[in-house]
């Protein structure tokens, strides 16, 4: 999903898609290292990478070997303790933090909000997991 709404975004900005590179690294350390340097070592022109997985420490690894740190503008996703180090460091430019506990513990909190404030609760019938549910929250 994130590299395909990534694409669909460059695309609607009209950048010419000769000019994306994409790899697959299935969040492997030593794979995204070398296909990344073998890219920057093919394409030495490139300016951008966006790392879609959490393997941006291979990524940035990458780009050492090469001899093009702070040449080369890194953007990542989530906001690990990695990606902590490599962004107080200057490594990689931006990350987009999601935080999981929060997607998952908001919309269950918002639904209890909702359900407290506009029904009373004795009149509705809910499964035991819901009841449940809510009493924990």
């Amino acid at each position: 999903m994130r590299m395909q709404g990534f694409c669909q975004r460059i695309h609607e900005s009209r950048f010419a898609s000769s000019h994306i590179e994409i790899i697959e690294t299935y969040n492997d350390y030593a794979l995204t290292y070398q296909k990344v340097k073998a890219v920057l070592e093919r394409i030495p022109k490139i300016k951008g990478i966006y790392m879609a997985n959490h393997s941006v420490s291979g990524c940035v690894e990458a780009i050492r070997a090469v001899g093009r740190q702070g040449e080369i503008r890194v953007i990542s996703h989530d906001l690990t303790d990695e990606t902590k180090r490599l962004l107080q460091k200057g490594e990689i430019d931006f990350t987009i933090a999601q935080d999981i506990y929060r997607q998952g513990y908001r919309p269950l909190l918002y639904c209890v909000n909702i359900y407290s404030r506009t029904w009373n609760r004795d009149q509705i019938k809910t499964s035991r997991l819901l009841r449940l549910s809510v009493r924990k929250i």
